[in-house]
């Protein structure tokens, strides 16, 4: 595995994340995510067929991404996945832990 990297500085409007969140069921039609399997246990779930100008896309996650944690949470089971977004309507911050192509990365997201 290649050494992390992290990235800060991305800033999203509130009324952006609550609008494109409010609708989780239009969520998860703007891109495909499969759970990532490693040796038969779930570590994080992969990302792919990202609709352009999506949430996806606004908190820096790119096709075959497999994001691994939001805000410390390992994403293991649907439930958490679901938990998570739940949750994040209402955070200010959000750190995204992933995995692209090998590299571990990290970016902090600021909503405001």
């Amino acid at each position: 595995m290649k050494q992390a990297s992290a990235k800060t500085g991305l800033r999203l409007d509130q009324r952006d994340v609550e609008g494109a969140l409010s609708d989780l069921n239009k969520v998860m039609t703007q891109a495909r995510v499969v759970p990532n399997l490693v040796e038969g246990k779930t570590r994080g779930y992969r990302m792919f067929n990202i609709v352009p100008g999506s949430i996806f896309t606004k908190l820096g996650i790119q096709n075959n991404d497999i994001v691994e944690r939001v805000n410390g949470v390992e994403i293991n089971s649907p439930d958490t996945l679901y938990q998570l977004f739940q949750q994040i309507k209402s955070e200010r911050k959000i750190a995204l832990d992933f995995n692209r192509g090998g590299r571990r990365e990290s970016v902090t997201i600021e909503i405001h």
